[in-house]
């Protein structure tokens, strides 16, 4: 039997938001037995920071095996969520958060990495030509950085490491 964040913590957390309806979510969810949480339940979780203690493990297995695992908002919605929870700039996530960030990145289809490389191409025709990976890289994450997971990026590059 598993038990729920209410039974394990014996407390009521506070919430980071106003927004009542997603109180009331918040309340419900701090209910139901951790186990039976969906990956849309442990986003809404972790992105309060609620009950990260528990919850974190749960979404790291999630993750590990599907980094763009969803929920119902967008693609690595579960690890945007861990990337801007409270406890992801704690030494023992830093290394895991930003290798899970760059499997996601990685996981792009090679559809839109062709697409990404030519279109990088195509701005810099000016350029010399650089080594494929390279340019690829560049172009991912010229891309990305237009994207709501764009800290992906930051993490698996580092640049959040220190953050």
């Amino acid at each position: 039997m598993s038990f729920s964040l209410q039974q394990i913590e014996n407390e009521v957390p506070k919430f980071a938001s106003d927004n009542v309806s997603l109180s009331v979510v918040c309340q419900r969810l701090l209910k139901k037995p951790i186990d039976a949480l969906s990956v849309e339940e442990l986003r809404i979780l972790i992105g309060q920071n609620i009950g990260l203690e528990h919850l974190l493990p749960l979404a790291f297995a999630l993750l590990e095996r599907n980094p763009m695992v969803s929920g119902d908002l967008f693609d690595g919605d579960l690890l945007y969520a861990v990337v801007h929870c409270s406890r992801a700039s704690a030494p023992h996530n830093k290394k895991r958060i930003a290798s899970l960030c760059s499997r996601a990145i990685l996981s792009c289809k090679a559809s839109k990495r062709a697409e990404l490389m030519m279109a990088s191409a195509l701005c810099n025709r000016s350029r010399r030509a650089t080594d494929p990976e390279v340019e690829y890289r560049t172009s991912i994450r010229d891309e990305l950085a237009k994207m709501p997971w764009d800290s992906f990026l930051r993490y698996s590059s580092g640049v959040a490491s220190d953050a």
